[in-house]
This record gives C-alpha cells, sequence and structure tokens, in this order.
C-alpha cells in the first residue's frame, strides 16, 4: 500500500509571510499545542501517512491543516509525526505517530522514508536557511525510492516580486537539476494563485486557514492597486478547493503530476474582482490607484494600508515592513504571477470549483 508523508515548518518569525501568511502563525501555534501539549519549542512536523501516496507541503500553519484534514477524511492515511524533539509524554491524537529525526542526516531522513510514495511539503523557505532542510528532504525522497515531491509552493505562479519567496525558485531549479538527465523524482508545483477566502477578512471562512487584511477590503469596501494593472489577470480559488484538489491529487495514479500544477478556481481580471466586490457589498468602492516607479521603491503612497496584527506596534520597521510587502504584492498582481495554469484543472475535470462571487456572496450576506 503507498505511504503519504507531509512535512510542516512551524515558522516562529512569520515577518515575511504572504500567503502561508503573517496571521496564520495563530491558527499554527493552536495546532502545535495541541499536537505537542504546549510544547511550542517543536519546529519541524512531519506526515507519514500510510496509504496512496505522500505528500510535503509549505504554508506553516492553517494551510498545511487544511490540507491534511481533507487527506484525514479521506479514511485512508494515518499520520507519522517526525520532530527535531523527542515525543512528549502526553498521548497523540489517533492514527498517528510521533518519529524523532535529525534533518540534517541524509542517510537518516531516507531510512525514515522508505516505502512513502508521495511527500509533501510545508516548509517556509525564509526559515530554512540556503533551502538545506527541503534540499536534504528531496535527496532522502530519492534515495527512499519515493515516487513523488510536491515542493513548498501553494501561491502564485511567478516569484519575482516576492523576495521572501525565492527559495521556492531555488528549489524549483533543484528539482529541475537532479531531474535534468533522467527523472529520479515526480513533482508538481501546486499553485492555486489567490485564496479567495483573504476576502473574507475579518470573518473566518475556514476550519484552520487565517486569512489577514489585503490591498482589495470587503470589509471597508476600498482598494488600492498598481495604475494600469486594471486588466491585469488574477486567479482566486478557495482554500477548500486547494486541499480538496490536493487531496485527490495525493491519489491520482493514471498518470504522472503535471510539473507546473496550476490549480484555478475563478480567473479574472483586476477591475471585475473590483465590480464584484461592489456588487457583493452593495456600494462603490474607494479606489486609489498607486505608481509602479513608487512600489518599484516599495513606497506605498495610499491613504490606509492593510495591518497585520503580528506586527503592530514596532514602529518605523512596522510600517517598512509593511510598504514591502503591500508594493511587491501589488506589482506580482500588475505582472500577472498571480494568475496560474489549469493544469490540475484538466486532470481532474470532474471536479468542480467554488465561483469567487457565488463564495463571498455567502459570506458577506447581510453584513
Amino acid at each position: 500500500m503507498p505511504r503519504l508523508c507531509l512535512a510542516f515548518f512551524l515558522a516562529i518569525n512569520v515577518s515575511f509571510l504572504f500567503g502561508s501568511t503573517i496571521a496564520s502563525l495563530d491558527a499554527a501555534s493552536k495546532w502545535s499545542k495541541s499536537l505537542s501539549s504546549g510544547v511550542l519549542e517543536v519546529s519541524f512536523i512531519f506526515f507519514l501517512i500510510l496509504d496512496p501516496s505522500l505528500s510535503s507541503f509549505h504554508p506553516t500553519s492553517g494551510l498545511a491543516r487544511e490540507v491534511t484534514d481533507t487527506l484525514l477524511a479521506t479514511k485512508k492515511h494515518e499520520i507519522l509525526l517526525l520532530s527535531r524533539q523527542d515525543a512528549p509524554d502526553t498521548p497523540q491524537p489517533p492514527s498517528t505517530k510521533w518519529i524523532k529525526v535529525d534533518y540534517s542526516n541524509v542517510d537518516d531522513l531516507a531510512n525514515t522514508l522508505k516505502g512513502i510514495h508521495t511527500l509533501l511539503s510545508f516548509l517556509t523557505p525564509q526559515t530554512d536557511e540556503n533551502n538545506l532542510v527541503q534540499k536534504n528532504l528531496i535527496d532522502a525522497a530519492v534515495k527512499a525510492g519515493a515516487k513523488r515531491f510536491a515542493p513548498s509552493e501553494w501561491v502564485g505562479s511567478g516569484l519575482q516580486h516576492m523576495e521572501w519567496y525565492w527559495g521556492k525558485q531555488a528549489i524549483r531549479d533543484y528539482l529541475a537539476e537532479i531531474n535534468h538527465d533522467q527523472k529520479v523524482l515526480e513533482f508538481s508545483l501546486f499553485q492555486p494563485g489567490w485564496f479567495t477566502d483573504y476576502f473574507a477578512y475579518p470573518m473566518q471562512s475556514a476550519k484552520s486557514f487565517r486569512s489577514f487584511p489585503v490591498c482589495i477590503s470587503f470589509e471597508h469596501c476600498r482598494a488600492f492597486y498598481a495604475e494600469g494593472s486594471e486588466s491585469a489577470r488574477i486567479t482566486l480559488t478557495t482554500v477548500s478547493d486547494f486541499a480538496k484538489i490536493v487531496a485527490q491529487a495525493v491519489g491520482y495514479e493514471e498518470g504522472p503530476w503535471p510539473e507546473i500544477g496550476g490549480i484555478k478556481g475563478t480567473e479574472m481580471t483586476v477591475k471585475e474582482f473590483l465590480d464584484v466586490g461592489e456588487r457583493v457589498r452593495g456600494r462603490k468602492f474607494t479606489i486609489e490607484k498607486l505608481k509602479r516607479s513608487d512600489l518599484e521603491n516599495h513606497n506605498v503612497f495610499c491613504s490606509w494600508i492593510p495591518e497585520v496584527e503580528h506586527n503592530k506596534g514596532i514602529g518605523d520597521c512596522e510600517k517598512n515592513l509593511a510598504d514591502k510587502l503591500n508594493a511587491s504584492v501589488l506589482l506580482s498582481i500588475a505582472d500577472e504571477d498571480l494568475n496560474v495554469g489549469d493544469e490540475w484543472n484538466r486532470i481532474l475535470p470532474g471536479y468542480e470549483f467554488v465561483d469567487a462571487e457565488n463564495f463571498l456572496n455567502e459570506i458577506w450576506n447581510g453584513k
């Protein structure tokens, strides 16, 4: 029976996260407490699911939990927790087993991964120095004879403006390198674009995933974007759809995984999405257009800026970080880095995605 492995890094420093996110740390911490009886020092948690396929994924916290819960709901998987720490004395959740590992030792990791079919990685690039942990996981997977690996992606197609995600590009390059002469490890870059759930903020639209305020606020009916990007196309995919597609991909055996694994919920332009916002909220949005030249210098000259709770109270550092995050996201939108392909849609044509406008109508109805 094929086995599944899921790898997480619960990052303590999430200052530069977007998409896996700053705001998701709270959910990650709560889950870490439940798994390890309050031992927050546990930094790495791996899930080896003893059944159809293995997986390892990125987004630290809530997103990883959403995928795990969806996989467990199939009742096909047993979970092994891999950590640098010894197992706590208290009992672990049902269908789980704790294993202590050394992430710097490829041979030991390979022994642990023997029999694993698929790995899904949710390691946070900016907290994996030189991408050593994820590269070791890849090397160990090859050595152990694993069939498939999903690196820590879970974002859009382009990373050029999001330097805190450049480690993802390094892993893309590494996977291409090891497979250059012959295929030694099948992989797919799972790319859902922008999670529709962000626009439900401050309401919670998923069980574990926590959204945070972004540059288009359905709550306050306002938005800002780079001038000239009204026609830029974006992909909006709900967290629920994303998790279900990943779970189906884990069980997919009819052919190879696509190396580029776009998951396309709803595609539209920035202008079309703002129109959706106005229809959903029943009022006009206040719009501000920012100069690209300012954004390229990480200057966000706007009457408001999304506040992230975890960064409050740190003065100029908070403002600089917020400007950098928002400028990078706006440039990514303008250059269509948050639009993705439909590779998984075509492989799984029977799956019906939730339309972004219908999803947000349900969230905001009566609000």
